[in-house]
């Protein structure tokens, strides 16, 4: 969104035209699209969650999945990838002829002094770094080696609660983002039929039970999970973090919010 609002990417340009190296299929698709999880693009399969091998840039990591067929065409059906976002990453370095983790820390991290947040690169000494763990029926064990380098887009980064809620504070108000900005970047899409879909660009968009709005997004990667939640009118910010892989996300957030908010009406 900021490079949106600088005027260095189109949203609703083909892709094609800032990578015309990639498979003739995903020229088409937009920025706009990826960013909704309409791209057709599709999601993790078999134990693609896991991988070994390094990537310099993101476009090295594009052959796990350009040329496998789109799930749907663009534009005509909500479907979450990390792959879509992984490619919008691979899009933004070829644009900016910039790293993708020098890209978001110029463009996000910097302006709002997220300073424990960063890329989880292997051999990398992190201070107060926590051990990630996994959770089975058989107990818990630190998580398996797995390399990020080719998905830092779709939960290749580390951060702490406090970063996590100054980025959920930045969409209260315009700053980082103008309020155009922020308006498109909060807005649920559309398919192409009409279909009002449950994601913005980035951003999940809900209503609870008492009719207020919140924006929402979680995740989680080997050995570690998130959740970030916010009511703007509220001026309400959850920040959720786990260094296993945890069975929680949008409804104990929610949970964490009721005891901050009026709810007696």
């Amino acid at each position: 969104m900021r490079l949106s609002q600088a005027g260095v990417v189109d949203l609703d340009a083909p892709i094609g035209r800032y990578m015309p190296g990639l498979p003739v299929r995903l020229h088409d698709i937009t920025l706009r699209q990826l960013a909704g999880h309409q791209g057709g693009i599709r999601h993790y399969g078999g134990t693609e969650f896991l991988s070994g091998a390094p990537c310099e840039t993101l476009t090295e990591g594009l052959p796990v999945f350009d040329d496998d067929p789109l799930v749907a065409a663009p534009g005509s059906k909500y479907a979450y990838s990390s792959y879509g976002y992984n490619l919008i990453g691979a899009v933004l370095e070829n644009v900016t002829a910039q790293p993708f983790a020098d890209i978001v820390k110029r463009q996000v991290l910097a302006p709002l002094a997220m300073d424990a947040t960063l890329p989880d690169a292997n051999g990398t000494v992190i201070p107060q770094r926590a051990q990630t763990y996994s959770i089975s029926e058989s107990g818990v064990e630190a998580a398996p080696y797995d390399d990020l380098s080719c998905r830092w887009p779709s939960g290749g980064y580390l951060s702490s609660t406090d970063d996590l809620a100054k980025l959920g504070g930045a969409i209260l108000a315009p700053g980082l983002l103008d309020a155009a900005s922020l308006e498109v970047m909060l807005t649920p899409q559309h398919t192409t039929s009409g279909t009002a879909t449950v994601a913005g660009i980035g951003w999940r968009v809900s209503v609870d039970s008492r009719g207020r709005k919140y924006f929402h997004h979680g995740g989680s990667s080997n050995g570690g999970a998130a959740f970030l939640l916010v009511y703007p009118q509220e001026q309400l910010v959850v920040a959720m973090a786990s260094n296993a892989f945890a069975k929680w996300g949008e409804r104990d957030a929610l949970e964490i919010a009721s005891n901050f908010l009026d709810n007696s009406r």
